[in-house]
């Protein structure tokens, strides 16, 4: 098993419509009474920054508009009232990326939080939030080697469903936690269908997809699922390349030992085929397959792709 890399962030940070030399640690100061402390009412987004394939003087910010998007929608799911536009946050991510060039010239790593900085005793249900915009070096979240998975009857613990909110990840912390005691490294998380019918959901920070008899499926958004970016990117590639995608119909637990392989899916982990399934071991064809047109496409190689990736050219 291989940690996770250290985020080391940049310094220049976008806060409430400008930009600021503060870093991270510094340009948040919540009250111990603020809703996005005591109530978790924060919504996040992860962006990957990859340099171009051949062009030294230009990064790549991996599907930027729907990241965006996304932190906007799930703003709304959770009644925020956020204090910029589309346009103010795709244009605070640009510049964030060209002040942390030297740092990010490699590749990197973005975040966006939208949170409520007001202190109130009694949770809200709606109300204006702030949003800060970030980026520095982080490693492959998980191994790309050898990657063990076991079961665990995973909760979002936030029930906010297609929203990406902190609150979800209380419960997937927690299932973290337990994998890492058994020293494995993630988990196929189990959640309950129609009639209390057994199905799989996702990892804790992935999408999951199984590989059953060359036919690849993985659970659909009305489980509860993460409406995950790179996930639709994936049944795209996986689509071109002639492979059969279902993710229209819950995945019974009972499916999983039928599969050959089993790879999850993420913004942080590309695509990460499991190797083991507790003590069984997995093949990973297909989705090393998938892992190498995605990381081209990430990084520029594939034409029919490229509308996925924003350019950002190095400040002259």
């Amino acid at each position: 098993m291989i940690a996770v890399k250290k985020f080391v962030a940049g310094n220049f940070v976008w806060r409430s419509g400008k930009l600021e030399e503060v870093g991270p640690k510094e340009a948040i100061r919540l009250p111990v009474l603020s809703q996005a402390l005591d109530y978790s009412r924060t919504a996040i987004s992860g962006i990957r920054i990859t340099p171009h394939f051949r062009d030294a003087e230009t990064l790549l910010i991996f599907c930027l508009e729907d990241h965006l998007q996304r932190l906007l929608d799930s703003c709304q799911k959770l009644g925020f009232e956020p204090s910029a536009t589309f346009s103010d946050l795709y244009s605070a991510a640009i510049e964030v990326v060209r002040h942390n060039w030297d740092l990010l010239k490699g590749g990197g790593y973005m975040r966006a939080v939208a949170y409520d900085p007001r202190s109130l005793v009694s949770p809200q249900t709606q109300g204006p939030v702030e949003i800060i915009i970030f980026a520095g070096q982080f490693g492959e979240y998980l191994p790309s080697g050898d990657l063990r998975l076991t079961f665990d009857d995973i909760l979002r613990t936030g029930n906010q469903g297609a929203a990406k909110a902190a609150a979800n990840y209380l419960g997937f912390a927690q299932a973290k936690r337990r994998a890492q005691i058994l020293k494995v490294d993630d988990v196929i998380g189990i959640t309950t269908g129609l009639l209390g019918r057994l199905v799989i959901g996702e990892g804790t920070t992935s999408n999951l997809f199984l590989v059953i008899d060359g036919k690849i499926l993985t659970a659909p958004l009305e489980a509860g699922v993460l409406a995950g970016v790179t996930r639709a990117r994936v049944i795209q590639i996986a689509r071109d390349l002639g492979y059969w995608v279902g993710e229209k119909e819950n995945v019974g637990v009972s499916l999983v030992p039928l599969a050959r392989e089993i790879f999850l899916t993420g913004t942080a982990s590309y695509v990460a085929s499991a190797t083991h399934l507790g003590v069984h071991p997995l093949e990973t064809t297909v989705g090393q397959k998938i892992n190498h047109v995605l990381r081209d496409a990430i990084a520029g190689k594939i034409l029919q792709y490229q509308d996925w990736n924003t350019p950002v050219e190095i400040a002259k």
